[in-house]
Formats: C-alpha cells, structure tokens, sequence
C-alpha cells in the first residue's frame, strides 16, 4: 500500500465519527423499527400493559413518552431513552427490555441509525389512535376482570408455586386475586408436559398468557384451549404452526394474539376468523400472506393486524373491508 493511500485512511478515520453509518439508506420506521418495537417492548409498552405509563406501539404514544419523559430525541440515539437503555450492560437493573435476551447488534444499530437520521416516521399512512394518559390496561380495566373474575374460585396455590419455583411470574390481576397475568418466559428449563399439565389445573385462572420463546409446540399449546377466560396470549417465537390454531377456536373472549416468528401462515389465520372480539394481532416474521389477511381483515372489520408486509398499513383495513363498508352505506 502506498504511503499517499494509507495517509488517505488515517485521515478518513481520524475525520468520520465512529457513530456514522455507512448503510446504503437509512433504517426506516414501519420496515425496520416497528418491527423490533412490536417483537420485543410493546409485550410491556403496549395496549394491555404500559410499564413507566410508555406505549410504543403507535407514533403518537412514542412522541409522548412516559412518566420520566420523553423516550425519543431526533437526531440524538444518546439522549433517547428508546436507544440507550438498550445499550446497557446486560443484568442492569435498567436495561431494556426488561425480559428476554438483549437486542441483537444489528437491532441496535438499527433504533440507532434512525434516530441519527432524524426519526422520521415518514411514509405512515395511519399513525394510529389518539393515546389518552394511561390509566392502566386499556379495553381491559380493572373493573372489567374484575367483574369477569367475580365468580371463579382462586387458583390453586400449589400449581402456582411449582410454576413460580421454576422462574414463572405469575400476578393476580382483579381485587379477589382470581384472575391471573401468567408469563413463562422465564422459565429455568424447557416447557414441556408437566408445565402444561400445571397451567390446565389453574386453566379457569389465566387470564394473560406469555409463551414467549418456549418449546411450544402444536402438541402443547392444546392447554391453551382449556383457558376459557383468556384474553391476551403472546405464543410469539415458538414452534406453533398453523394447525396449533385450531386449539383456539374456543377463544372467544382473546383479544390480542401475538404470533410474531412462527410458521402459521394463511391456514392459521382461519382458524380465527370466528373470534369475534380479537382486537390486535401481530404476525410479522411469520409465513401469512396479504391474501390471508385481507380474508381475515374482512372477517372481522375491527381488527387491527400489523403485519410488516410492505403496502398493508397496520390500522388500515383492506380494500375488500372498505368495499363492504361502502355497500353497507348505500
């Protein structure tokens, strides 16, 4: 290498910030951001829990910030508690997100680069709903488990230690403890059959359900079937397909479902086109198709399904939906 080329280097390294990258384009919001903010902080920072009074689930709320104040500060990753919390040594009592493994170094470099290059969330069509102040978990107040609550006996207290005892946390979530906000995702050892076998014995009980990452398979998500009172289940990042499913045709009061990182695709989805008061579903990364969510945006209109498949905006019904609204009018 000449002398002439290698002062060249050294100038360029000495000149450009060790921050700057060198991407072709930058990171946007709805194809790069979201779907780490979806996979990962709206399980804590989203419609059914807003840990800090923090939703990021929709622009609006993100600009909002929390109880400590804003999250996000264009053009500055350092002073943007969204980034650096992120970037804390893993077992800090800060870091974000709070469970689970830390994110990845491309996740990183993505949230970074965006918020370098302005935190635009240019390109979106619908923001989102109007987020009022946080009261708690919304469609789903206190009084409203609460009530659905008041008839069940308290769950098994046995069940629950064996459950805890292995890394579940598991929180009563209505004023008689009856109702429960049940995650094993922390489990110290691989589900498998006895973990089933504990939740179907307090099955009446669950109300909130997190299998995030688990060996979950089509087998064992049969247990889930047996939950009649629930109402949010993340089985993101496990082995259901799309004929696990079919254990939630019973499901009638879910209203969110979290299916990021599995193999359903558009078989999966019919499988809950009869569940008439899911709200929210979230199926990036899985093997779903606009055809199968167009199908299922038509079943049940009020549904809000974010997909990360480029042309369907994640608060925007199909086209088939608009059409039948349209004909309904005339």
């Amino acid at each position: 290498m000449s002398y002439r080329i290698l002062l060249s280097l050294l100038i360029l390294t000495v000149m450009v910030p060790s921050s700057v990258s060198f991407a072709a384009t930058a990171p946007t919001y709805a194809k790069d951001v979201q779907p780490i903010l979806v996979d990962r902080c709206v399980s804590c920072h989203g419609p059914e829990k807003q840990k800090g009074d923090l939703r990021l689930d929709s622009v609006e709320a993100i600009l909002k910030g929390g109880k400590n104040g804003p999250v996000l500060v264009a053009g500055n990753p350092g002073k943007s508690t969204i980034y650096s919390l992120t970037v804390l040594p893993k077992g800090d009592d800060d870091i974000m997100p709070a469970k689970g493994d830390p994110l990845t170094q491309k996740q990183l470099d993505t949230i970074r680069d965006w918020i370098t290059d302005g935190a635009k969330f240019e390109g979106i069509v619908n923001k989102g709903p109007e987020v009022a102040a946080p009261t708690g978990p919304v469609h789903l107040g206190p009084s409203h488990i609460d009530e659905l609550a008041s008839k069940l006996n308290k769950p098994d207290a046995t069940v629950v230690k064996a459950l805890a005892d292995q890394g579940a946390i598991i929180v009563p979530i209505s004023d008689k403890k009856t109702a429960l906000d049940v995650d094993l995702s922390h489990l110290t050892r691989p589900f498998d059959d006895s973990h089933a076998q504990l939740l179907e014995r307090i099955a009446p009980n669950i109300f909130w359900l997190d299998l995030h990452g688990l060996a979950v398979n089509d087998s064992t998500i049969s247990v889930v079937g047996k939950c009649k009172n629930l109402l949010r289940l993340h089985i993101d990042k496990t082995k259901v397909s799309s004929t696990g499913l079919a254990a939630l045709k019973d499901s009638k009061s879910l209203t969110y479902l979290n299916l990021v990182g599995t193999e359903v695709d558009d078989a999966g989805l019919v499988h809950l086109m009869k569940l008439t008061k899911l709200e929210s579903l979230y199926v990036m990364n899985s093997k779903v198709t606009s055809a199968g969510i167009n199908k299922l945006q038509a079943a049940l209109p009020k549904i809000k399904i974010v997909s990360g498949i480029t042309g369907i905006s994640p608060s925007t019904p199909s086209a088939e939906v608009e059409e039948r609204k349209k004909k309904k009018k005339e």
